[in-house]
């Protein structure tokens, strides 16, 4: 579907569009045919506009008129007519509204001076747009003949837009309120308050859920790349032109951040209540339709690790201790459903094996197998504390202290 999409915008943009009394006029001395196309706005299943008095159409069956003339002097063999309905490509955006509500038709082969007409019914399974512009819900419905060649004596008729109509869906917005604590650990819950703005003049918002995910750097909300979401609130029908405000409480998952203690930027997303993929923003732009991360951005958010929760093995001197399995982290099946593969191999990546013991102040210590860092309880790194020699550290602080290291681990005193 994908390249069928790019196809359309492709030769949209070269061909250009235009409105369906183009003239057909044949150039002077020229013979062959000449394939004139003009489409209607979809029916008005959904009543009529109060404000324009432009119809209004359901999402779920939107019928929509074409004719196929040829006004050359030429019999013009048959060719497919791809339809859709979408806004006028002013933008990016724009241009992909509802491109996957489309349809291709065979036209005949035509005599001179005969014409094709017919209805076709293109759905969307669009829940909403996301916007604050209440008139994002009006589009047009366009006609492309695919695959002109040059015995065509007007390559410019080829192509048809309607007149304007508006679909039936909700269009939403959503806010991030900044009270939210400066810092929290893994598996802690706090509140988050939000609020859902419905900016349509028709249509009741269902099926609106908000995820929360974190910014840092180059990885974001909406890359593949990115970080898991968490924090999944569904939102209750909204109705047209109205807001809701709500305060819910959540907490990081493990595989939500780094398990490092590290500093984010939180930000709400908006994904339809069907979109059950619970780890990335996988999503493809034709079906968000706009920027699923709105506004709303909460920066200095400070996530400290639970590496008590990984319930990690208890390191006693002398004693060596062993993993057959990553144990803290983000450590995701590899196979996760509906994720790529490309990505989960980065999520298994980013796994650890992590040991516990209790150190006592003054004592030094060392695990000759090696070890990435040492942990307080609050996350704090030691880093490379200790007497400067490889694989030693001195507990300044009686406590207990969390280790990364690898399959196996062996705590003694030199």
């Amino acid at each position: 579907m994908t390249n069928v999409v790019h196809r359309i915008l492709g030769l949209l943009s070269i061909v250009g569009i235009v409105s369906a009394c183009d003239s057909p006029t044949d150039p002077v001395g020229a013979h062959g045919y000449d394939l004139l196309v003009s489409i209607s706005p979809a029916d008005a299943t959904a009543g009529v506009d109060a404000l324009t008095s432009l119809p209004v159409t359901s999402p779920g069956a939107m019928r929509i008129h074409y004719t196929v003339k040829n006004a050359g002097d030429s019999a013009a063999p048959a060719h497919k007519l791809l339809l859709y309905v979408g806004a006028p490509p002013s933008n990016a955006y724009d241009a992909q509204r509802f491109i996957s509500a489309w349809d291709t038709v065979e036209v005949g082969s035509l005599a001179p001076g005969q014409a094709a007409t017919g209805v076709t019914t293109v759905t969307s399974s669009r829940l909403f747009l996301i916007g604050t512009n209440a008139s994002a819900d009006s589009v047009r419905a366009f006609a492309q003949l695919s695959l002109p060649d040059s015995l065509d004596m007007n390559l410019s008729n080829d192509t048809a837009s309607s007149t304007p109509f508006y679909v039936n869906v909700a269009i939403v917005s959503m806010t991030l309120e900044q009270s939210l604590p400066p810092k929290v650990k893994v598996n802690e819950p706090f509140p988050v308050t939000l609020t859902l703005t419905n900016y349509s003049r028709r249509a009741t918002a269902t099926g609106v859920t908000a995820r929360l995910c974190f910014i840092d750097f180059d990885f974001g909300c909406n890359l593949q790349t990115g970080y898991a979401f968490f924090g999944r609130y569904d939102f209750a029908p909204l109705e047209r032109g109205t807001s809701q405000r709500i305060t819910y409480t959540t907490a990081v998952t493990e595989a939500a951040a780094d398990y490092i203690t590290s500093e984010y930027g939180l930000q709400a997303c908006i994904v339809p209540a069907t979109w059950m993929d619970p780890y990335r923003l996988t999503y493809d732009r034709n079906e968000m339709q706009g920027q699923a991360c709105p506004t709303g951005l909460y920066s200095g958010f400070v996530v400290k690790p639970d590496y008590a929760a990984c319930s990690p093995p208890l390191l006693t001197l002398n004693v060596t201790a062993t993993l057959t399995a990553h144990n803290c982290g983000i450590h995701l099946p590899s196979t996760q459903p509906g994720t790529p593969s490309s990505l989960n191999s980065a999520i298994v990546g980013d796994a650890l094996y992590m040991y516990q013991f209790h150190g006592v102040a003054g004592q030094t210590y060392t695990i000759p197998e090696g070890y990435t860092a040492i942990y307080d309880t609050e996350g704090a790194s030691l880093g490379t504390i200790g007497t400067g020699v490889a694989h030693q550290f001195k507990v300044t602080k009686s406590g207990t202290y969390f280790v990364r290291a690898s399959t196996s681990a062996t705590l003694i005193q030199p």
